[in-house]
């Protein structure tokens, strides 16, 4: 079975956190599974969902054991009990090793510098050629793009990011990562539990996510494929050796071109991380190692 009620409850609670009551509601009949993953926090809960999905019950605590939620709509009150208060936040860490178990791979890892709701699960070769997968547990679409945008600087693609679903996943944003060999790979759709509670995500789903062929391997105009011999014939090839537009335009074109035309060509050069580029005085571009092999791949036919 899938665990769309479970991928959908993720994106839908802010905090990852909620009492059993709520868990129940959002998780339907999926909840023997997600249970192992969920455990109590010491503090009780400050309010209590309403039956009718209404506003919450405002819960009041009169004594240890005299607890009442008031509905801030009508005034009607319950009775509830500590047990029924206890919040049970999802275990990130544990659901993240799931998933890395369900790809093959062996653990994961926060990626601190995102809020702890990002994780590194590992690389593998779903398609002939490495490929590094990341959970990103977001509760919105900036959570998502910005966490994308942060792998794509560390040059890091091709990457699969795993999401719980689409929600939060923009065009521009999946656009961007197939434009660099990466791809979205929405867990709703892809990751199915069997009978006897194994996790498994199908190769299948993962080789259609992800792009044909590596980035470096995707054609390119003639005048980027300019732009990477000049850059191998100029020697840029890190960021002590970088050359500037105006040099690599002249290298490319003659010694009269105009260096603001090769802006849009250095643009889809960078987006493909084939160069790095670094901007102000003093700034210039520079191969990477995939674009070194492009450039060497021009250069000797």
């Amino acid at each position: 079975m899938s665990l769309k009620h479970f991928w959908r409850a993720v994106e839908s609670l802010p905090s990852l956190a909620a009492v059993k009551t709520e868990w129940l509601a959002c998780l339907r009949g999926e909840y023997h599974l997600i249970k192992p993953f969920l455990r109590p926090r010491k503090d009780l809960a400050f309010s209590f969902p309403h039956p009718n999905g209404g506003l919450p019950y405002q819960v009041i605590e009169h004594g240890r054991d005299d607890l009442v939620g008031v509905c801030q709509e009508t005034g009607e009150t319950i009775t509830l009990t500590r047990s029924q208060l206890v919040v049970y936040e999802l275990d990130q860490q544990r659901l993240a090793n799931q998933v890395a178990s369900a790809l093959g791979l062996a653990a994961a890892n926060r990626v601190v510098a995102q809020d702890g709701r990002l994780f590194s699960l590992g690389a593998f070769r779903p398609t002939g050629h490495s490929v590094a997968a990341f959970l990103i547990l977001p509760s919105d679409a900036i959570e998502v793009t910005s966490g994308a945008a942060s792998l794509i600087s560390q040059g890091l693609s091709p990457f699969l990011l795993l999401t719980p679903t689409r929600r939060f996943v923009t065009a521009e944003l999946d656009l961007r990562l197939r434009s660099l060999g990466s791809a979205n790979l929405p867990l709703r759709d892809a990751l199915v539990v069997s009978d006897d509670g194994q996790w498994s995500i199908a190769d299948e789903a993962i080789r259609a996510a992800l792009p044909d062929r590596p980035v470096e391997d995707e054609p390119l105009s003639n005048r980027a494929q300019e732009v990477l011999v000049a850059m191998l014939q100029l020697n840029a090839v890190d960021s002590d050796s970088r050359q500037s537009t105006a040099a690599i335009a002249a290298r490319a074109m003659g010694a009269e071109a105009d260096a603001n035309s090769l802006k849009p060509v250095i643009s889809e050069l960078a987006t493909r991380q084939l160069i790095q580029t670094r901007a102000h005085r003093g700034g210039g571009c520079w191969l990477t190692e995939a674009g070194k092999r492009r450039a060497e791949k021009l250069n000797n036919s």
